[in-house]
């Protein structure tokens, strides 16, 4: 039997290193949409239609540069010399980051149709429910951190936290249909919010999706 290793760390190990370097690169390109999601409803709660529509602008190009690595990183690992289920690990996880961009993505492409004059409760729940995606990722990102030092403990512990996070954020997601139904906003606008809610509640579930592969990997590597 195939004695399970740290996959990350072994790449790193490796004398070439490309395949790593794009890798935590991807990572930073996504933890940008999802930080300037945030950025573009902390800008929508102040009212500032320019500074939202800036950081909408930063998630389009971040995911856009995210997909031009992650296609280099499958072709990268298509000619490696990793093992079919090495090779099939990673690819799943750099999809699943994938994922997370497309959502947050998403997401703004909703928030493109918001303009000022909307209610202050529900634009601040908002804002609350995408920075508690914000944290995810970072647990995400530290977690991977971990992984890539071989402290399973440490990545686990992480992968934990990324659960909890999402937990919350489904707590504040209920909140937020509440005010939403108990609006009185127009049909349009009634639909694109609760669009916007469910797409924020993407990124969030698919950066908690990305830390259960990555608890995978962890006890995987044991």
């Amino acid at each position: 039997m195939r004695k399970s290793r740290n996959i990350f760390a072994w790449l790193g190990k490796r004398e070439e290193k490309t395949a790593l370097e794009h890798s935590r690169k991807h990572i930073a390109k996504v933890m940008v949409t999802v930080e300037k999601l945030n950025d573009a409803i902390c800008a929508l709660e102040k009212g500032n239609i320019p500074e939202k529509d800036k950081a909408i602008e930063s998630v389009k190009i971040a995911e856009h540069e995210g997909d031009t690595l992650r296609r280099q990183m499958m072709t990268e690992l298509s000619e490696g010399l990793l093992l079919p289920l090495d090779r099939e690990d990673l690819m799943r996880f750099v999809k699943r980051l994938d994922n997370i961009a497309d959502s947050a993505k998403s997401a703004v492409r909703l928030l493109e149709f918001c303009k000022t004059n909307l209610p202050a409760e529900l634009i601040r729940k908002l804002r609350e429910d995408s920075d508690l995606t914000v944290e995810e990722m970072e647990k995400m990102n530290e977690a991977i951190e971990a992984l890539i030092k071989s402290d399973a403990k440490e990545t686990l512990s992480r992968c934990s936290a990324v659960e909890e996070l999402e937990e919350r954020a489904d707590d504040k997601r209920r909140e937020l249909l509440e005010i939403l139904f108990g609006a009185e906003l127009p049909a349009n606008q009634l639909l694109l919010f609760f669009r916007i809610i469910e797409t924020v509640e993407s990124v969030s579930d698919r950066i908690e999706d990305a830390a259960d592969l990555i608890r995978i990997l962890a006890v995987k590597s044991k």
